[in-house]
């Protein structure tokens, strides 16, 4: 979201790549999948891969102890 409202106040991908530390070609594609997609993009998508083995309790355990 960060990409998007910088882009939005007429910061360059070059600009917005250093404020945000990524790469040019990641604000490229952020934006041009928002054009797509509208906010839409802006929501992680479902992937697939083995499903967690952790409880919701655990996950919440986990992350109080990150923060």
């Amino acid at each position: 979201m960060h990409i998007l409202l910088l882009r939005r106040q007429k910061y360059t991908q070059q600009e917005v790549a250093k404020i945000v530390r990524c790469s040019q070609g990641t604000v490229s594609n952020v934006v041009r999948r928002f054009k797509k997609e509208s906010w839409n993009s802006v929501y992680d998508k479902p992937r697939e891969g083995r499903p967690t083995r952790l409880t919701n309790d655990q996950k919440k355990n986990s992350q109080r102890e990150n923060d």
